[in-house]
């Protein structure tokens, strides 16, 4: 019973993209992203603000 419990909770985990990983790959990918969101983040965030700046000093 829990190891079919465990089985439909994992296959919906990959299901949607998420997997567990253990060890350093599993920090690593963790790293890749904290680090491809925050950059993604801080891009549109630069944008943003470079477009606020130009437009009250037009």
């Amino acid at each position: 019973m829990f190891a079919v419990a465990g089985a439909r909770q994992h296959f919906g985990m990959t299901d949607a993209g998420i997997t567990e990983m253990s060890g350093r790959a599993g920090v690593v990918a963790g790293l890749r992203r904290v680090l491809l969101a925050f950059g993604v983040g801080g891009a549109l965030a630069c944008l943003a603000w470079m477009a606020l700046w130009l437009a009250m000093h037009v």
